[in-house]
């Protein structure tokens, strides 16, 4: 059988910095809606 992925355990903080990563890769005013959807979602 071949081998199609491998799957790597992340901590916590891994994945923030991920994230971190990610967010300041979007503009502002994205960042924005995202902050603004996830609070009314709350």
């Amino acid at each position: 059988m071949q081998e199609i992925a491998q799957v790597v355990e992340a901590s916590l903080e891994d994945y923030e910095e991920a994230a971190k990563i990610r967010m300041q890769q979007v503009t502002a005013p994205k960042r924005g809606d995202i902050v603004r959807c996830i609070k009314i979602q709350t």
